[in-house]
């Protein structure tokens, strides 16, 4: 459970590929009262190993690229609070 919505896993046989990236597990979320006007991705989540303090700098590594500096485009990261 997220902010009280439902949140499945879901391990594929076989990953997707987007790009040169490569998904094997899928999260799907219960669909929330929000509508939006545009069908697509929302956002995505990576997990990465490693410690929280060069979190921020190891993702924007992997990650970037010009599209980064889209205007709509942001970067946020998290950890999990042990």
């Amino acid at each position: 459970m997220i902010n009280g919505r439902p949140i499945c896993l879901f391990k594929l046989h076989e990953p997707v590929q987007v790009a040169h990236w490569q998904f094997s597990i899928v999260e799907l979320p219960w669909p929330g009262e929000k509508r939006y006007p545009h069908e697509g991705w929302e956002h995505i989540e990576i997990v990465l190993p490693g410690d929280p303090e060069t979190l921020n700098a190891r993702a924007l590594a992997l990650l970037s690229d010009e599209g980064l500096s889209l205007p709509g485009i942001s970067v946020k990261t998290s950890f999990a609070k042990r």
